[in-house]
């Protein structure tokens, strides 16, 4: 089975660089369409159709590889979750299975107590 996020940045950040990175490129891409056509107008001709299609073709591509990026960005954990995943992997070392059980049946109890009074 392929994954198709090994392609991917593996953190939000790398993403958030890699989303500016490509909304740059679909400006300056826009930005070539535009002089091309304001061109156009001035020497009251034709854009060359194979040229366009080029722009357009790679406009397309940004715009997919922003909306995969962003699918992607959002399943990532956040800050917090990662953070709570790494502290439960350090605590869990210091526990044994008994004591492990026992620190999450009060961890429940006083999630259940917090939702009792909201």
């Amino acid at each position: 089975m392929h994954d198709d996020t090994a392609d991917l940045p593996p953190t939000r950040d790398e993403c958030r660089a890699l989303l500016a990175t490509l909304t740059g490129e679909v400006a300056a891409i826009k930005t070539r369409i535009a002089a091309a056509d304001l061109e156009r107008q001035r020497r009251r001709g034709r854009v060359d159709p194979f040229e366009f299609r080029q722009w357009r073709a790679a406009l397309s591509d940004r715009q997919r590889q922003i909306e995969r990026i962003t699918r992607h960005m959002s399943a990532l954990p956040s800050p917090r979750e990662a953070l709570k995943d790494q502290l439960i992997e350090v605590l869990r070392a210091d526990y044994d299975d008994d004591a492990w059980r026992a620190a999450l049946d009060k961890a429940h109890l006083r999630l259940s107590q917090r939702r009792e009074m909201a």
